[in-house]
């Protein structure tokens, strides 16, 4: 889902990084859907309450920030824009209860985008990141959470967490000690499990809701430790059965 890359320097200068640098870091994120119809499913509008629905699937947009931390001198530390994308959560609603108590993650992927210029001394290095992000489990679920009072506490962790993509390298410092070479080279990280933050809502609706930064991944080439944050809207809801 991005990259830090890091540039030897004579004199022990210090690193560079494809997110972020010691010099000048321009970032530039961009990125992200109405899930599939049954011949059970009825579409209800994102206004409706789902009182008459016993389980119902929404559909979310994503905006995704990054957080680096254990980078080398800490010259990458920081947060930044991501990209967007979309994730789909199932709602379940047991016998005799008025609130859905199971939820399910069916699906996440983030499309990331974003152009890291860095500059250091007369050595320059131009990345641009083309990844996505998305989780691919064996069954149809990738995790599973219970909504205790207006969040979304998961038991298990998500299954199949992946990024795959390209980095395209620019400038006199591509090829150098863990930054990409010069053009355009493949991205592969994962998969691996990843145990989300809770989601909290911000109101009864479902309708929106935030991720506090959640840890995703630790590399020691590049060395680094990121973490995840999201905040989501719901743009569709599907009742899959009624009460």
């Amino acid at each position: 889902m991005w990259s830090v890359a890091w540039l030897k320097l004579p004199f022990a200068l210090g690193p560079l990084i494809a997110m972020g640098a010691l010099g000048a870091l321009t970032l530039r994120p961009a990125g992200a859907v109405p899930a599939s119809r049954g011949p059970a499913v009825r579409r209800v509008a994102v206004e409706e309450p789902p009182e008459a629905c016993a389980t119902w699937t929404s559909t979310y947009t994503l905006a995704v920030r990054v957080r680096l931390e254990d980078t080398p001198f800490g010259a990458g530390n920081g947060t930044y824009d991501a990209g967007k994308g979309k994730a789909r959560l199932r709602f379940t609603m047991r016998p005799n209860e008025t609130k859905p108590s199971r939820v399910e993650l069916l699906s996440y992927e983030t499309d990331d985008h974003f152009v890291v210029d860095s500059h250091v001394l007369f050595i320059h290095a131009k990345v641009t990141t083309n990844t996505q992000t998305r989780v691919t489990p064996a069954s149809g679920v990738a995790a599973v959470g219970n909504l205790v009072g207006s969040q979304v506490v998961w038991t298990t962790p998500v299954k199949g967490y992946r990024t795959d993509g390209a980095l395209t390298c620019e400038g006199s410092g591509c090829g150098g000690s863990g930054v990409p070479p010069k053009g355009t080279s493949e991205f592969h990280s994962g998969p691996a499990p990843v145990s989300f933050s809770p989601f909290r809502f911000d109101s009864d609706e479902l309708d929106t809701f935030h991720m506090a930064y959640t840890k995703v991944s630790h590399t020691q080439m590049p060395r680094q430790t990121a973490f995840v944050s999201l905040a989501a809207r719901r743009t569709s809801r599907e009742c899959e059965d009624t009460k």
